[in-house]
């Protein structure tokens, strides 16, 4: 007797959040999408969830191995909470949200109109007012940076506030809170999907995307399929990264890669990460342009704010693992730190992590004004100051707009001479025999087949290449 085939059974990752686990009781707003989201943080809640408490501490006491190992930890694990990351993550939080609110809105006017469709079948007596819901707003923010700056590693700790993955059992359904997209080194739109179909593996697992996800037999499909992924999934919102590999695109293939996320915009938020201020594409569909400058002058967008920039160096001088504790932080090593770093994060923390390991290689245990000198010279001295580049783009742009450009004048092409000769007259090829007899056009209109060399040769006007060789003819022809 042959086994009789089932239902198929939706897989439910390993990995994903149960959704009765993260209900808020009672439910605040008759929303499940939006109830198993936690609300928002304060200033003090996102100081308590990032304690960098991944760091390996070492001490002074301890061997060279740990100490390096705690170096190293450094530059992987630490991070500045500052002042300008509240703002990114309230952005990020209010267009998660905004996107779930909507997509219910969308479902009750469905569900409403079809149980309006069912009882006007049934000639049921009800009154089929507007049940459509308010479409959600494009929402695209370009957030952009010099390179160094932190503005990835910035989404990247707002998004470990949420769930990725978050399975609904009483729906069967799954919900992707975030999509983070890659683009770094992508050089084609065939990249592209491949990158887009990696993100939504680390999303639904290995398993269940394999299991369910079809992969697109060209460009085209996959754009089609990406739209109803999103929708099918629940994504919140979908964020694109290192989006200035695309600049060397050929223009057909940026324009339509644009014009694809902007249609993604409809369906969820979209975030484009750059460190390209002069992307045309990136400004044109944005909504929002955001500029991560963390340690900025806010009454000067092209200098470092030298107080932001005390409190920071202070706040991680204090980790460094040296024998030599008692050394401070005065105002020439600070200084240097920050000729070498121009005052991005990254860099900075780079710079001083590898002081530390020179003086520890060295013997000398210590961070001196020659030590800094020395490590700037030999593994910073070819460093291209990505945030000098970015603040004089900027100031460029603001130029540019501030100053109209002046049209210049066209110059007119000169009239080309005419061709044709004062007593020629243009007329219809049947009006070619009445012309006279010792016009060219009157003795090809004598021979009825058409054949126009053929005419000219019986009159005399054609000669053979081989006369040329005759030198009797032609006396001067060599």
């Amino acid at each position: 007797m042959e086994r009789q085939q089932g239902l198929a059974i939706e897989l439910v990752p390993s990995h994903a959040a149960p959704a009765s686990e993260l209900m808020r009781n009672p439910s605040t707003s008759n929303n499940h999408l939006l109830d198993v989201l936690e609300p928002m943080m304060d200033q003090a809640a996102l100081k308590s969830h990032f304690k960098n408490t991944d760091l390996i501490k070492a001490t002074s006491e301890d061997t060279d191995e740990l100490r390096k190992l705690n170096i190293q930890s450094l530059l992987d694990d630490f991070y500045v909470l500052v002042a300008d990351f509240r703002d990114l993550y309230n952005r990020i939080d209010l267009a998660i949200k905004s996107r779930y609110r909507h997509a219910m809105k969308n479902r009750r006017a469905f569900e409403d109109q079809t149980n309006n469709l069912m009882m006007a079948m049934n000639r049921q007596s009800t009154v089929i007012g507007d049940k459509s819901a308010v479409a959600m707003r494009r929402q695209i923010t370009a957030f952009q940076g010099a390179k160094g700056s932190g503005k990835s590693a910035a989404f990247e700790r707002c998004l470990s506030t949420y769930n990725q993955a978050i399975w609904h059992e009483t729906s069967r359904q799954l919900q992707v809170t975030y999509l983070k997209v890659e683009l770094k080194g992508a050089t084609t739109l065939l990249e592209y999907c491949a990158r887009f179909l990696e993100a939504l593996e680390r999303a639904l697992g290995r398993e269940k995307f394999m299991s369910e996800v079809e992969v697109p037999p060209n460009v085209t499909a996959a754009f089609m399929s990406f739209r109803s992924l999103l929708i099918t999934y629940h994504v919140g919102v979908v964020v694109f990264d290192s989006l200035e590999s695309t600049m060397h695109w050929p223009l057909s293939n940026r324009t339509r890669l644009f014009d694809h996320i902007s249609g993604l915009s409809e369906i969820a938020p979209v975030f484009l990460i750059t460190n390209a201020s002069s992307m045309y594409e990136i400004n044109e569909i944005s909504q929002e342009v955001l500029t991560w400058e963390p340690l900025l002058d806010s009454s000067c967008e092209t200098q470092v704010n030298m107080g932001n920039w005390m409190m920071f160096t202070k706040r991680i001088w204090t980790l460094h693992c040296l024998k030599a504790q008692d050394v401070e932080l005065d105002e020439e090593l600070n200084q240097i730190w920050f000729e070498a770093s121009s005052g991005i994060i990254g860099l900075a923390v780079r710079f001083f992590a590898t002081c530390q390991l020179e003086a520890i290689n060295t013997g000398t245990e210590c961070i001196t004004a020659e030590l800094m000198n020395y490590v700037r010279t030999k593994y910073f001295s070819h460093h291209r100051s990505f945030f000098i580049d970015f603040a004089r783009q900027r100031e460029k742009q603001k130029l540019d707009k501030a100053v109209p450009r002046k049209r210049t004048k066209s110059h007119k092409s000169p009239k080309q001479e005419k061709m044709q000769r004062a007593d020629f007259e243009r007329i219809s090829k049947k009006q070619w025999n009445t012309l006279p007899q010792n016009d060219l056009r009157y003795i090809v209109s004598q021979r009825g087949d058409g054949n126009n060399y053929l005419a000219l040769k019986e009159a005399g006007l054609v000669l053979p290449i081989g006369e040329f060789t005759l030198r009797d003819k032609f006396p001067g022809t060599i």
